[in-house]
């Protein structure tokens, strides 16, 4: 007599049932998630980018010695989930960005998010949007008056006279759940 093989069993199509529900659940809830984010786009910006709400938009002018720079800011600032979602971009002389190179741009940028978030650098490497080349920073907020410690992640590209800084800041708690990821991944450059 040979062994007998049974390729289906009750208790196999209850596990495949179980496991297919789950599945479903998962996938359910992700695109749930990703539903509630809806695209933003400036035209002037030359952007586009998925945020979980309407931005805050808002533009400073800040005279330096390599002459004015005009800062474009929109922000998501999610108070009740310590969340925050930015995109920044700077028109910057194109003479400063020919003479110093868009590396050192981006390093002074890279160190004034630093500085004024008092945050500690985890990893920065090379990144590519839509054909631009950039770097991305990754960084630990420390906690302060009430508010838990906040993972980062930042990226910087100059585009032209352009620089931009897409940086998405959330609770170390839930940085994992993927939130910053989709915010980074969905931006375009134009």
């Amino acid at each position: 007599m040979g062994v007998r093989t049974t390729l289906w069993s009750p208790r196999l199509g209850r596990a495949l049932v179980l496991a297919l529900a789950f599945t479903g659940l998962v996938l359910a809830a992700s695109a749930a998630g990703a539903n509630e984010w809806d695209y933003y786009k400036s035209a002037a910006g030359r952007f586009a980018v998925q945020i979980p709400e309407k931005p805050i938009v808002s533009t400073t002018k800040k005279e330096s010695f390599i002459g004015t720079i005009t800062n474009h800011i929109f922000t998501v600032l999610r108070k009740d989930h310590y969340e925050k979602f930015t995109v920044d971009y700077s028109d910057i002389p194109s003479f400063a960005i020919e003479f110093t190179g868009a590396g050192t741009i981006i390093e002074h940028a890279k160190g004034a998010l630093l500085s004024t978030t008092l945050a500690k650098p985890i990893s920065y490497t090379d990144v590519k949007i839509d054909g631009h080349k950039g770097k991305k920073l990754v960084y630990d907020v420390p906690p302060r008056d009430g508010h838990p410690e906040l993972r980062g992640e930042a990226i910087f590209v100059v585009v032209g006279n352009r620089l931009y800084v897409v940086d998405a800041q959330l609770p170390a708690s839930k940085h994992a759940d993927g939130r910053a990821k989709h915010f980074m991944d969905s931006v375009h450059l134009m």
